[in-house]
């Protein structure tokens, strides 16, 4: 007994391969791409369990066209959240209060240890860190008004000198300043 070759048939099946090919690309572009926790900061699995505190962790953020730096995003969820960032930071009262009287005054920004944002150095002025380069630092973060800690995980100076531009140019044209 012999089987005829059915071009139709043939088609069909090619036409149906197609349809779920098209269909699996959709799906694979269209669904978020998440990391495995192993693959985020360290910061990242430090707080991501935290009660009252929403963490998430952005693999080469695009800071210009040829930078892209790993970036730990803090958020509180609640007041309980917010006091627990506030703690674990260092965060002053003071520039709590400043961010309550003042509306204009949303965000302060920090250098730290890299892989330790709580730990605040100065690098540059009498307090400075003579020990550190900026290898050893990485840009923070805190808009006070989102409650959100932001940590930049630069790995250069190069890469410290552009997500300042970068921050500066955002801020300028978020607010209009000339």
């Amino acid at each position: 007994m012999t089987h005829r070759f059915n071009i139709k048939r043939f088609w069909l099946v090619v036409g149906l391969l197609l349809l779920v090919e098209c269909a699996a690309l959709w799906a694979y572009r269209s669904c978020p791409r998440t990391l495995p926790e192993s693959q985020c900061s360290e910061v990242y699995r430090r707080y991501a369990h935290v009660p009252g505190v929403e963490a998430a962790f952005v693999k080469g953020f695009p800071i210009n066209d040829t930078l892209g730096v790993d970036v730990t995003l803090l958020r509180a969820a609640d007041s309980a959240g917010w006091d627990f960032l506030v703690n674990a930071f260092n965060i002053p009262k003071e520039s709590i209060e400043l961010a309550k009287k003042i509306p204009e005054y949303k965000v302060s920004e920090w250098q730290s240890l890299r892989g330790h944002p709580e730990t605040r150095v100065a690098t540059k002025g009498k307090y400075c860190d003579t020990n550190l380069t900026n290898d050893d630092i990485e840009m923070c973060v805190c808009d006070f008004q989102e409650k959100e800690i932001c940590i930049l995980h630069a790995k250069s100076a190069r890469e410290i000198d552009a997500i300042k531009n970068y921050n500066f140019d955002n801020m300028t044209n978020k607010y209009n300043i000339k």
